[in-house]
């Protein structure tokens, strides 16, 4: 009896865990009357590498992000789930305000889902992200691409992760990583990302 209780305690341990609530004040963030703010909350929620705030993200991409008094929510067709426990609401609020996005927020949402879907564990979804990722990175994505490179195993991903990883650290303060970028990208095979060193020389 105590081994069969010790095991449902463990297994609903493993089950909350596999579900981690999204950090409020990032979410708080999405629906700020600041840009400046609601660029940074999806810059930070894009470095979690969680499927929650991928979630999160691609709703409030497709204009499906809203807010009712102090709840932010999502909707999934009918559905309506609160963006930062991702459990539904029912019923649905009646009176939310969608959460507006400029084409320079749309932009950032767009390199942030590419960057969590570096995690998919569809090899071609994750190299269509990296090449997606070639347009450009910011250096606050450097620390979701590292943690990307450290645990993919295919070649051709690894090597356009690479470049993509070049790319946010050719700005960095360690000059160590800043030659690391240089040398990477300009040996790419592709003169548009070999160009990003022109306003170096």
């Amino acid at each position: 009896m105590i081994r069969r209780i010790l095991f449902l305690m463990l297994w609903l341990g493993a089950a909350l865990a596999a579900r981690a609530d999204l950090d409020p004040a990032l979410v708080k963030g999405l629906a700020s009357d600041d840009s400046e703010i609601r660029m940074g909350a999806i810059q930070k929620l894009g470095q979690t590498a969680s499927p929650e705030a991928a979630r999160l993200l691609k709703a409030v991409a497709e204009d499906n992000g809203y807010v009712a008094g102090k709840t932010v929510y999502f909707m999934e067709g009918e559905k309506a789930f609160n963006a930062v426990t991702g459990k539904e609401i029912d019923p649905a609020p009646d009176s939310g305000e969608g959460i507006t996005i400029n084409n320079r927020l749309r932009a950032e949402l767009a390199s942030a889902l590419a960057a969590l879907r570096l995690f998919d564990q569809d090899r071609t979804v994750r190299l269509a992200a990296a090449k997606e990722l070639q347009a450009g990175t910011g250096p606050e994505l450097a620390p979701l691409l590292n943690k990307a490179l450290a645990q993919e195993k295919e070649a051709d991903v690894r090597k356009l992760l690479s470049l993509a990883y070049a790319q946010a650290t050719l700005t960095s303060p360690d000059v160590a990583v800043r030659l690391a970028a240089v040398k990477a990208l300009g040996e790419a095979a592709d003169p548009a990302i070999r160009n990003l060193l022109a306003p170096r020389m």
